[in-house]
């Protein structure tokens, strides 16, 4: 009879708690200090490759050969190798004292909040830059983690570079957002970082928590609808980051839509992509005090860096610009009736409610779009709806972009004042969405307009 497997080989190893950083390891940090530290003058492109090189992160350098090379002049690339580079080794060296306390890995289902300040991030995105950091996914599941490392982006960033005639692609120019930040952060004192704030959230709401959605009699909520105005140049204090369930989705890979521009034009939100494992179901991931530093135009393949923003949003007493990102993943729709599947809706709603939630009767207004409708398949008309309960639910009034689309603004607001004029509750209308039958209704507004409000619904046990 074979003897019982010992505990060591029947058990899983505990999780980590906290990320490691690159100087617990001593041996390993003199290594990287010999690269990193502002002794070692890096004044050109072929140096700085060197440097990756001797990082082991491969050819990430020949992004800077050839950007320099083919796409800026040498007055570009003198200040950065003698202003900006300085001070981002000199903020990577400072990491072991900017960090006697741990970084928390934010694991799913524990809700978590850390605050760090400017200059800690800066030191932390100055690893990033060299690729430093070390990345959750290597120690824990690769399969929970998104990868963190900057270098991921200089590798993807240098393709079409050696084509001097050729403009530079998304990939670079969300590259060139991020080396924007660099130079914001060369201009800022250290003492101006450090009374600076960010604060990353995990939220989590618990099941006994959602709201009944059947019941909610709250009215519906105030709504504003724009064609040509971006979430980011709202003015509102809550804005909605159109989220992959990793946390800044392909910032780093080539992506370039809603969630990656914002991650380059506020790149200080990148350090979330080192502890933040995906989202589940009942999490929303909200990041407080990130600064924005470039401006752009276009947008997916057609994204450009435009130069310089100067974020004169104000500051709380702690330090933190009082905007907020509320980070939401939706469901990909690859079947456009999958969608209108009764725990599906249910779940969407409680994902932007969780995204959205607050205390009290005068929240300020949030920010939101077209979530979801892109890549990932969504009805424009059912994530509207959608948006209108959850922000009913919440109590918080809805500012709702249509991105350069006026007919659906006009839609949206010809069915909002309808359902105004039916003076329902935000439970009736969810009720009523829940009688969509996608098969044989066409379209949801049309639908709701010709939806008999007070008629019964038999769906108050839903």
């Amino acid at each position: 009879m074979s003897s019982p497997p010992s505990p060591s080989s029947s058990t899983t190893p505990p999780k980590p708690i906290n990320v490691p950083l690159p100087f617990e390891d001593e041996i390993k940090w003199s290594q990287i200090c010999k690269v990193i530290s502002p002794s070692n003058i890096i004044d050109n492109p072929i140096k700085l490759r060197e440097a990756f090189n001797q990082l082991e992160n491969g050819s990430a350098g020949d992004f800077f050969v050839l950007y320099f090379a083919n796409h800026h002049s040498k007055v570009k690339e003198d200040k950065f190798f003698n202003t900006v580079l300085p001070v981002i080794q000199r903020l990577a060296v400072k990491l072991p004292e900017l960090f006697s306390d741990p970084i928390p890995i934010f694991y799913a289902k524990k809700a978590q909040s850390i605050t760090f300040t400017q200059l800690q991030v800066a030191s932390l995105m100055s690893h990033s830059f060299f690729g430093t950091l070390i990345e959750p996914r290597l120690f824990c599941s690769s399969f929970s983690f998104p990868n963190a490392n900057l270098t991921h982006l200089w590798l993807r960033s240098k393709s079409g570079l050696d084509d001097v005639d050729k403009p530079l692609s998304s990939v670079a120019s969300i590259a060139e957002c991020v080396l924007h930040y660099f130079e914001r952060v060369s201009e800022l004192s250290e003492e101006q970082m450090t009374q600076h704030k960010i604060t990353i959230t995990r939220r989590v709401l618990p099941q006994e928590q959602v709201p009944n959605w059947s019941e909610c009699e709250n009215p519906l909520p105030e709504l504003k609808i724009f064609s040509d105005v971006k979430i980011e140049d709202s003015g509102c204090l809550l804005q909605a980051d159109f989220a992959n369930r990793y946390i800044g989705g392909g910032v780093l890979m080539g992506g370039n839509v809603q969630e990656e521009i914002l991650f380059a034009i506020k790149s200080e939100c990148l350090i979330s992509m080192l502890f933040c494992e995906r989202m589940g179901d009942n999490e929303a991931i909200i990041i407080k005090g990130a600064e924005r530093f470039s401006q752009y135009s276009g947008y997916g393949w057609e994204f450009k860096y435009a130069g310089d923003f100067q974020d004169n949003t104000e500051r709380d007493e702690e330090g933190l610009t009082v905007t907020e990102i509320f980070a939401i993943d939706a469901i990909p729709s690859r079947i456009r009736t999958d969608q209108f599947q009764h725990e599906i809706m249910k779940r969407e709603i409680m994902k932007f409610y969780i995204g959205i939630m607050g205390e009290g009767d005068s929240l300020a207004p949030c920010a939101s779009g077209r979530w979801g409708c892109g890549a990932f398949g969504g009805d424009l008309e059912l994530k509207f709806i959608q948006q209108v309960i959850g922000c009913g639910a919440a109590k918080r009034p809805l500012v709702f972009m249509t991105f350069g689309d006026p007919k659906q603004q006009a839609n949206c607001e010809s069915l909002y004042q309808h359902l105004l004029k039916q003076n329902i509750h935000t439970g009736q209308l969810f009720n009523a969405l829940l009688q969509f039958n996608p098969e044989t209704d066409v379209h949801v507004f049309k639908f709701l307009k010709d939806f008999e409000f007070n008629r019964p619904t038999g769906m108050d046990a839903v």
